[in-house]
């Protein structure tokens, strides 16, 4: 395995830049990137938000076929915040400018991977940052691990977690910090006490400004079965470690503990099925160039 470049911790005043390397969705959801920045500058860091965040790609909307539904047409709209060599430009100015400490991304998407071929992974390996996001930005901390030996932080998104009304789950905010501001190890990481999988609240109408989520009751962790492992942590959202495998941007497994993210199934509000899961794993086993790595 190799060395990872590690930035340095996060303090405040330092700038965290906004960028939107997939999913446009921020452009029509103003009330959360504007809530997301609100948070992030209470904490004491300003806030950089790259022109593409607040871009709305309209023209989009007409390959997609009429729709009387606002948020079908944002949906198409935000399918990618821009053109991909204008996203992959965004990023590496982000990486390039020494004033920003922190990369967060917006929102995950599906498109994430068409602007690799434009990063320059050498000049990522040169400032290494922060770098935070989830889901299909699983793509480019993969990559970042395999071409730039950058540590990464799988972690939230501005307009997703840190635009949560009436504020962000403590324990998010809290995790989060707890893990950029320090170089230490994070050493155990304690089962928040709740949690929520309620998607009730449409954001194209601004209904979560007024919505509770409900929150249910955390048992903590499931093992499911015995021993300890030591290692790396790679991973990321599963479809997208399948879509990279195989790539130049997928890092070697072998000794890692993976981690697995899964997103979303057929329907909104449906994780993908155990059955999938295990497919998508053995593949990954397979992958491995001595099958050893830990789940």
């Amino acid at each position: 395995m190799p060395s990872l470049l590690r930035a340095p911790a996060l303090v405040k005043g330092d700038t965290i830049a906004f960028v939107a390397p997939a999913s446009g969705l921020a452009a029509f959801v103003p009330h959360r990137l504007t809530k997301a920045c609100t948070e992030l500058e209470r904490h004491g860091f300003r806030v950089e938000v790259y022109p593409s965040v607040t871009l709305r790609a309209q023209d989009s909307t007409q390959s997609h076929g009429d729709t009387d539904d606002a948020a079908d047409r944002a949906v198409c709209a935000a399918h990618s915040s821009a053109g991909a060599e204008t996203r992959a430009y965004e990023l590496m100015q982000a990486f390039r400018d020494p004033a920003v400490k922190a990369i967060v991304c917006t929102i995950g998407g599906f498109t994430s991977h068409e602007i690799l071929e434009y990063l320059d992974f050498d000049v990522i390996a040169a400032h290494p940052k922060i770098f935070c996001g989830f889901s299909d930005i699983a793509t480019l901390h993969l990559a970042l691990y395999a071409k730039s030996q950058i540590c990464s932080f799988y972690g939230p998104a501005a307009i997703v977690q840190f635009g949560e009304f009436p504020e962000p789950l403590p324990y998010t905010m809290a995790s989060f910090l707890n893990a950029v501001q320090s170089t230490d190890p994070l050493g155990q990481v304690t089962p928040s006490t709740e949690w929520t999988d309620d998607k009730t609240a449409n954001w194209f109408t601004r209904a979560d400004i007024t919505y509770q989520d409900i929150m249910k009751p955390n048992k903590g962790y499931t093992w499911l079965r015995s021993g300890s492992a030591q290692g790396p942590i790679i991973g990321g959202c599963l479809p997208t470690l399948l879509l990279v495998r195989g790539t130049e941007y997928m890092p070697d497994l072998q000794d890692a503990i993976l981690l697995i993210e899964t997103p979303e199934g057929a329907q909104f509000d449906e994780g993908i099925s155990l059955s999938d899961v295990n497919v998508a794993l053995g593949w990954l086993r397979r992958m491995a160039r001595s099958r050893r790595f830990a789940v």
